[in-house]
């Protein structure tokens, strides 16, 4: 995921996520940050709230919500 675009694009999950995440195990959305796969597991509301509050896709990625992929 490119990170310039990459906000918008967690936002849209996130709204998705709210509505279907009963239907699956994970939603997640991966990318690199510092030669790190990193990993935000969309279906936690947690995440969601994080992604709605944030000002950039890095600081989620690099943050304590994501996890090594």
């Amino acid at each position: 995921m490119s990170l310039a675009d990459a906000l918008g694009k967690l936002r849209g999950l996130a709204a998705y996520a709210e509505r279907h995440a009963a239907q699956y195990q994970r939603i997640e959305s991966v990318t690199m940050i510092d030669a790190t796969l990193r990993v935000l597991d969309v279906t936690s509301p947690k995440v969601r709230e994080a992604i709605a509050a944030a000002t950039d896709a890095k600081s989620l990625f690099a943050g304590t919500l994501a996890a090594d992929y």
